[in-house]
């Protein structure tokens, strides 16, 4: 069930104003959580193997390595040039080393300086000041542990001296005062109005296929689709394949046959999707007629091919052809207009958590 693990997605609007939204190849194709809220995710380009190529979809989004700005390196606007520590509130009783330190070097944050105690590694955390056991321990301003022993500044703090403890007081009292939100200069997207479903930021047709056996002739339909037919609509986006290999030999009704049905059902009913097509091979667990329900209470324009109706493969993709190009007459006449920030669902994935996932992302 790894391949069926929903990951938090969405994706930005292209520019606004942007005279064909398919020039915007930078922007993440991606689906959103479906309507009972649970999160989907797909591959940027086919949208296929949802779950397996999850990592992939953030990379647009990830901050460059390099060092870019006039600062020197290990200097920030609150440090001096020489420090090579970092502190992130002024009510933190810890700092993170942007650099490995030797016991002995003597660094600043904040207009305190300490002198290293012993070796601290690159991203972990140094102390400022004394800290007593029992007491709580701040970074980014929040409580994160309590001292398991006496920390004294300069010292390493890690597992081996912090625990996370039972929190007896109020966060409120041991964290920042949150700072002002500063108003937004824009307030509005370039998005799709989509009727029953929250407001698209791509406009695409979508081929479903409810079963790992329908994955092959799915992605084969897309791959002519996007030769064929696409250039003839420049308000649509893509033809996008939807695959898994799941879907056949499910107990009926049990979690992971609901799980398949709920990402499926999300997917046709996602608001990037202006159209579906939802192909199934004919006798599987999940039909394609019960992802069509879904897609029908959502308003999404559908159709059902299923691949033993058809007559085999050739005959599904050719009648698959005909019906894709139906749901690409209709999304072509769909466009983008200005909508409201408060409809922009933007989610981010963590890249891993690493030392320094707090300060660059989270």
């Amino acid at each position: 069930m790894g391949l069926l693990n929903p990951t938090i997605l969405h994706t930005l609007a292209p520019p606004t104003g942007a005279a064909d939204s398919r020039q915007n190849v930078g922007h993440l194709r991606t689906l959103a959580p479906s309507q009972d809220g649970l999160p989907i995710q797909l591959h940027p380009c086919d949208w296929q193997d949802f779950g397996r190529r999850a990592s992939s979809a953030i990379t647009g989004s990830r901050l460059s390595g390099e060092y870019t700005s006039g600062m020197k390196p290990c200097q920030t606007p609150e440090q001096p040039a020489h420090s090579r520590i970092l502190r992130l509130s002024h009510v933190d009783d810890v700092a993170v080393a942007l650099a490995d330190l030797e016991a002995g070097t003597r660094v600043m944050a904040s207009e305190v300086e300490v002198v290293v105690r012993e070796t601290v590694p690159r991203g972990h955390k140094l102390a400022l000041r004394p800290i007593r056991a029992g007491q709580p321990v701040r970074k980014y301003g929040f409580l994160i542990g309590y001292a398991k022993a006496e920390i004294a500044p300069g010292a390493h703090v890690h597992t081996h001296n912090v625990e996370a403890g039972i929190i007896s007081t109020p966060q409120t009292e041991l964290c920042t005062v949150a700072p002002k939100v500063l108003p937004l200069p824009v307030t509005t997207f370039q998005g799709y109005r989509r009727e029953k479903r929250r407001a698209g930021t791509r406009n695409t047709v979508a081929v479903i296929a409810t079963v790992s056996c329908s994955a092959d002739a799915a992605q084969a339909l897309v791959r002519r689709a996007r030769a064929e037919l696409l250039p003839q609509y420049p308000n649509v986006d893509d033809v996008c394949a939807i695959t898994h290999d799941t879907g056949c030999g499910l107990p009926f009704g049990g979690k992971a046959y609901e799980l398949v049905l709920r990402c499926l059902s999300g997917m046709a009913t996602h608001p990037n999707v202006a159209g579906a097509l939802i192909l199934g091979l004919g006798c599987e667990v999940i039909q394609p007629t019960v992802v069509a329900e879904a897609a029908g209470r959502a308003g999404v324009p559908h159709h059902v091919l299923t691949i033993q109706e058809a007559g085999g493969t050739e005959q599904a993709i050719r009648t698959g052809l005909e019906r894709v190009g139906s749901l690409l007459r209709l999304a072509n006449e769909c466009r983008r207009v200005p909508l409201p920030l408060s409809e922009l669902v933007v989610g981010t994935e963590c890249g891993g958590s690493d030392a320094y996932s707090g300060i660059t992302a989270n």
